[in-house]
């Protein structure tokens, strides 16, 4: 039975029968053959070792690829939820500020009203809505 091994010459086979062939090949019964057959096995142990590093990596890999196409999903799902809040933020802040308009007009027709002699929309004696211009202040520092 001829076995080949590889070294820096090229695939030679291994003759079992004689301890010196023509091609230099070690008998089985030397401590050469031995070596190399040892040689072989490291050779394809390490080969075999290797391919099972690169399978393991490819699998890794291909799980890194899904779990960063999903955090890129959940990213770009972030920051429209973020365009979207910043959007009503700012619907918001423009009510506030037309609230506050009406409410300071509000309040400086009822002043005006008082000093006249109570012929505005709040006289001297109505507190209800003085009351109701209050809580609509208050209202709205809340909101803020």
């Amino acid at each position: 039975m001829a076995l080949a091994i590889c070294s820096a010459s090229p695939c030679a086979e291994l003759s079992p029968v004689h301890a010196d062939s023509e091609d230099g090949a070690p008998d089985r019964r030397s401590p050469r053959y031995y070596s190399i057959q040892l040689q072989e096995l490291r050779h394809t142990s390490e080969l075999e070792a290797c391919r099972t590093q690169l399978s393991v990596s490819a699998r890794r890999i291909s799980d890194l690829e899904q779990r960063l196409a999903g955090a890129m999903a959940e990213l770009s799902r972030s920051k429209a939820e973020a365009r979207a809040a910043e959007a009503s933020l700012s619907a918001a802040r423009r009510t506030e500020a037309v609230l506050r308009r009406r409410l300071l007009s509000s309040m400086e027709k009822s002043t005006s009203g008082v000093t006249n002699g109570g012929a505005g929309i709040v006289g001297e004696g109505d507190g209800d809505a003085w009351q109701r211009l209050a809580d609509a202040q208050a209202e709205l520092d809340l909101d803020i």
